[in-house]
Formats: structure tokens, C-alpha cells, sequence
């Protein structure tokens, strides 16, 4: 009975962690909404986020094999090329990783300008507009700042100071002195954790994807893609749940339904979108937009990768 009493404590514990990091989420993520039909502009890369991402990429590199003689890797690369050159983000390289992974269905881009894209996800989507479609929203969700990593004020730190000096003394007082944690870094980690705040494996509320779900669009426009590809590949995983299922991990917490009828909904206001686009550009002079088919110019029959920093 002892010991069943001390592991419940511990759980008690350790599940209050993430309950108090909850309440400090008011203080932490504060930002300014995109409007829709606005591409974000480029903030430049800092040192710490480039630091970041090599950091990750090691972590990654321990499980997955990099594979650099796949030669679907140019066409990704020079998807992201046109798609970051549409953003008005290509002045500073962008970190394109290609995992030999047939297994993993998925594609993450970090800040830092990082992009990993897992060897599955090229065997399960092979429509060209269709996988442009899926790395454009997960480039706009870097654009717009979606993946930053949580920040503390002030007031969190001192909260979480205060909680997690208390949780520490509860944790060792409970496990009878055999656990010892760092106890601001594990209430960090829980609040990460908690909030699906983690690099990978990050959901976004449906705010940030109905922004992500906008920009994606209007650079696949502006790029010379086709948005409507986007609706195809969502319709057909609705149509189909073995390939719902096997598209899961892109889809994170929305259903191939919801995200078809989010990007059928922006499909009727991107016209109105790339024209006020169109507008600006032709104010600033910029002859790098052809009105004529309501995007940028750009020469999509190239072939020719981008340069890109792997």
C-alpha cells in the first residue's frame, strides 16, 4: 500500500505540471492576426533560429536516413524555390532535407528556414501541383510565424519558478528521493508538450491553419501553380480513408473533409485576392506580375532546379 500510495502521488504530480503550464499560456503566445488574402512579409533568419535548426536536424539524423540522390529532390527544391520567391523570401537560403523514409508520410518546415520532407510522402502524393499544395501550407505556416517556439514573459518565469520549485520538493518527497528533476525545464517541457507546441510534431488551432490555408493558396497563385490542386488532394483522401489514413500526420487535428472545405470556401475569394495583389504590385512598378492571368510571372516549363543550401 505504501509504494501504490507514492506512485499516486507521483502521477498527481506530474500530471499537475501541464495543468499549471496551461495557465500560463495567456502569457506566452501573443500575436497579431494575417488578414486574409496578405502574404506575410520575410523576416530575415537570427543566428539562434539557424542554430535551431541544425540542432534538429541532428536530432532527426539519428533516426532517419538523409537522401540525397532521390531525384525527386530537385523538384521539391524547385518548388520551394518558386513558392519562397512568390513570399518574397528567397533573399536568404532555405534548408531543404529529404529523409529516406518510406514508412513517414510527412513534410515540416521550421523557422530557421528549414524544410524536412520524409521519402513517403513523395511515394504517397505524386501529383506535382499536389505536393506543391501541401509544402506551400507548411511554407506559410513558417511565414506567418505559426512554429515559433514558445515564449515566457517575465511574469511566466517567475510563475513557473514559484510552481516548479513546489514540484520539485512534491516529486522527491513522493518517489521518496528517487526522482530528481530540473524542475523550470520539465514545467516547460509539459507546457510544450501540453499545447502541441513541439517542432515535429506541432498542431496548430484552426486559426493558424485557416492563415496558413490562405498564404498557401495565394503563393501557389502567385507562383504558377494550381490551387485548386490542394481541393483535389483533400477531396480524394475524404473519398477515400485508407488514403485519409495514410495522409494523417499532414492533416494533423483536421479531417480530409474539414480541410476541403476550408480551401473550397478560400478558392472563391482568391480571385479577389491575386487582383489586389496584382494592384500593389503594379503600383510599386513591379513587372514581375503578369495581370493578364492574375499571378506572377514565372516560368513553370523550367525544369531547372533552384539553388537551394542543403
Amino acid at each position: 500500500m505504501p509504494m501504490k500510495r507514492c506512485k499516486f502521488s507521483f502521477s498527481r504530480v506530474l500530471l499537475s505540471i501541464p495543468a499549471a503550464a496551461f495557465l500560463l499560456c495567456a502569457c506566452s503566445n501573443s500575436r497579431n492576426p494575417i488578414p486574409e488574402g496578405v502574404i506575410p512579409d520575410y523576416a530575415a533568419v537570427t543566428p539562434e533560429q539557424e542554430t535551431f535548426g541544425h540542432e534538429l536536424l541532428g536530432q532527426l539524423t539519428d533516426k532517419f536516413e538523409l537522401d540525397f540522390d532521390d531525384q525527386r529532390l530537385n523538384e521539391v527544391e524547385k518548388i520551394v524555390g518558386e513558392i519562397t520567391k512568390a513570399a518574397g523570401a528567397d533573399q536568404e537560403p532555405w534548408h531543404i532535407h529529404l529523409f529516406k523514409a518510406p514508412q513517414v508520410v510527412d513534410v515540416r518546415a521550421v523557422h530557421g528556414n528549414h524544410l524536412f520532407v520524409w521519402s513517403g510522402f513523395l511515394d504517397a502524393v505524386e501529383d506535382r501541383n499536389e505536393r506543391a499544395a501541401v509544402i506551400s501550407h507548411e511554407l506559410a505556416h513558417t511565414l506567418a510565424h505559426h512554429n515559433e517556439p514558445a515564449e515566457f514573459s517575465l511574469l511566466s518565469e517567475i510563475m513557473l519558478q514559484t510552481f516548479s520549485m513546489a514540484a520539485a520538493v512534491a516529486v522527491s518527497y513522493a518517489s521518496q528521493g528517487m526522482v530528481v528533476i530540473n524542475a523550470p525545464d520539465a514545467a516547460k517541457w509539459a507546457y510544450v508538450q501540453a499545447a502541441g507546441l513541439d517542432p515535429i510534431d506541432r498542431d496548430y488551432p484552426d486559426d493558424m491553419e485557416k492563415e496558413a490555408s490562405a498564404i498557401s493558396l495565394l503563393l501557389m497563385s502567385q507562383a504558377g501553380y494550381q490551387p485548386e490542386a490542394a481541393l483535389d488532394l483533400w477531396s480524394r483522401a475524404a473519398a477515400n480513408s485508407d488514403f485519409e489514413d495514410l495522409l494523417d500526420e499532414i492533416s494533423r487535428d483536421l479531417s480530409a473533409d474539414e480541410r476541403a472545405d476550408l480551401i473550397k470556401g478560400m478558392l472563391k475569394k482568391l480571385p479577389t485576392w491575386t487582383a489586389k495583389l496584382d494592384r500593389q504590385a503594379l503600383e510599386r512598378g513591379d513587372d514581375s506580375f503578369d495581370l493578364s492571368k492574375g499571378s506572377k510571372a514565372n516560368s513553370n516549363d523550367d525544369d531547372s532546379p533552384p539553388t537551394q543550401d542543403n
